[in-house]
C-alpha cells in the first residue's frame, strides 16, 4: 500500500512539473529579416498587453493579405518558406510571433486561448494595411487553433488549419499515451485538472471542434496521416464540423511536422490553390 501511494506520488509531483513547462513562455531570438524576403520588422499591437514582434511583406495594389501563425514552441521563422511561397505569388504577408514565443513577452502559453486576441490582432494590422483587400490565415498547430478559437474577432476571410488539435483534451491524452502508457489516463486526468488554475479556464473552453462550427469563412483543414499527436480521425473531426465551404488535406507519411516541408509541390497545390480560389488573388 505504502508503496503504491509513493508511486501515485511520484506520477502527480511528475504531472505538476510537466504542467508548468508547458505553459512556460518558448522565448527566442529571431533577429532581422532574412535578405531577399523584402519584409520589414514591425510591432503589432494587441488590445491587452504588450505587441507582437513580426515581419510584414508589402505587395502591389489590389493583392490580398495572409497572416501566418505558428506552432507551439516555434517563432515566426517556422513560417518562411510559406512567407516566401506567397510573396512569389503575389501577396502581402505578416508574420508574428505569438504570445511567450519568439520576441513576443508572454505570461505562459494558452494552447490558443490566451493567443486568440494575438491571431485577431495580427490580421487586424493587416487589414489596417490593405483596407480593401481580402485576407486569410494560415495557422499551424498552437496558431491554427488561436485562430479558430478567436471566432468572429478574427475577421479573415479564408482560413487553412494544419495539424490543429479537436479538443484539449484529445491533444494531452494523445501525448500522454505516448509517453505514460498505462499510466495515461491518470497523467491526463491530473494534466487537465491544471488548466483552470493555470490558464484560467477550463479545459471545456478550448475546443476548436466547438469553435469552427461558428466559422462561417472557407477552411482548409490539413494534418499528418502518421501524426500521433493529431491523429487522422482527429482531423477528419475538425473538418466534419466545418459549416463550409471546406476542404480536407490528409498528407501522406507525415506526422505532426512542417506540411510544406513534408509535401512542398503538393502543398502549393493544396493550400496556394486554396487560398487563391476564396481570397481572389489578381
Amino acid at each position: 500500500m505504502r508503496l503504491a501511494l509513493a508511486a501515485l506520488a511520484v506520477v502527480a509531483g511528475g504531472c505538476v512539473v510537466v504542467g508548468e513547462v508547458a505553459v512556460s513562455p518558448r522565448p527566442s531570438r529571431v533577429g532581422d529579416p532574412p535578405p531577399g524576403l523584402g519584409a520589414e520588422s514591425v510591432a503589432v499591437p494587441v488590445p491587452i498587453g504588450p505587441p507582437l514582434a513580426g515581419w510584414w511583406v508589402p505587395a502591389l495594389d489590389g493583392a490580398p493579405g495572409v497572416v501566418l501563425l505558428h506552432g507551439l514552441g516555434a517563432d515566426r521563422r517556422q513560417h518562411l518558406g510559406r512567407a516566401q511561397m506567397l510573396t512569389d505569388a503575389g501577396y502581402a504577408v505578416l508574420l508574428v510571433d505569438l504570445p511567450g514565443h519568439g520576441e513576443s513577452p508572454g505570461r505562459h502559453v494558452g494552447y490558443g486561448w490566451s493567443e486568440r486576441d494575438a491571431a485577431a490582432a495580427a490580421v487586424g494590422f493587416m487589414r489596417r494595411r490593405r483596407p480593401r483587400t481580402r485576407v486569410g490565415v494560415v495557422g499551424v498547430s498552437l496558431g491554427g487553433a488561436a485562430a479558430v478559437l478567436a471566432g468572429r474577432a478574427l475577421n479573415a476571410d479564408a482560413l487553412v488549419l494544419e495539424s490543429v488539435y479537436p479538443t484539449f483534451e484529445a491533444a494531452v491524452g494523445n501525448r500522454a499515451r505516448g509517453v505514460a502508457g498505462p499510466l495515461a489516463r491518470s497523467v491526463t486526468a491530473a494534466l487537465l485538472a491544471q488548466t483552470r488554475p493555470r490558464l484560467g479556464v477550463p479545459p471545456d473552453s478550448l475546443r476548436p471542434v466547438d469553435a469552427i462550427r461558428r466559422t462561417a469563412v472557407p477552411v482548409l483543414v490539413a494534418g499528418g496521416a502518421e501524426d500521433p499527436w493529431t491523429p487522422p480521425a482527429e482531423t477528419q473531426a475538425l473538418y466534419d464540423a466545418a459549416r463550409g465551404p471546406k476542404a480536407l488535406w490528409l498528407v501522406e507519411g507525415a506526422g505532426h511536422q512542417d506540411l510544406l516541408a513534408a509535401a512542398p509541390d503538393a502543398y502549393r497545390r493544396h493550400v496556394l490553390g486554396f487560398l487563391d480560389r476564396h481570397l481572389a488573388r489578381r
